[in-house]
């Protein structure tokens, strides 16, 4: 299963913000998002990141927007609850739009994202540059 905890993560991820995009009118929480990716890992090289934030819930509802370049699996205390995106374009980028309804308590948001480089990515697969980004 991809989402178990890991005692020791594979990846020590530092975020790498590029906040907003220039020529970009702003409609949706995730077009200000900071997209997000290993600092070590450069475009060409394929790869396989874990990203993965805990945080407590006060029980209320938790809307998220998430995307990646170029795909993901989105899980929530080990139960996969999203892949995306859909296909598209750089200029037409497909995201998600989720509600979730945690418990109160603490919980475990995950994704793993990967990229390939355009010899080995899947048909139909567009990609601009390795990245994720997530907005609450």
């Amino acid at each position: 299963m991809w989402f178990r905890p890991f005692a020791n993560p594979p990846l020590r991820v530092v975020p790498v913000a590029k906040k907003g995009t220039a020529n970009v009118e702003a409609c949706h929480a995730l077009d200000e998002a900071a997209w997000v990716w290993h600092p070590d890992r450069k475009p060409g090289v394929p790869t396989f990141a874990l990203f993965r934030l805990e945080f407590e819930s006060d029980g209320s509802p938790l809307n998220l927007e998430v995307s990646a370049d170029m795909r993901f699996e989105l899980a929530l205390d080990g139960t996969l609850i999203e892949r995306g995106p859909d296909s598209g374009d750089v200029s037409h980028w497909s995201f998600s739009s989720l509600e979730l309804k945690p418990s109160a308590g603490s919980h475990t948001l995950e994704a793993l994202v990967w990229w390939l480089p355009a010899s080995e990515k899947l048909e139909g697969r567009m990609s601009w540059q390795p990245g994720f980004a997530c907005a609450a």
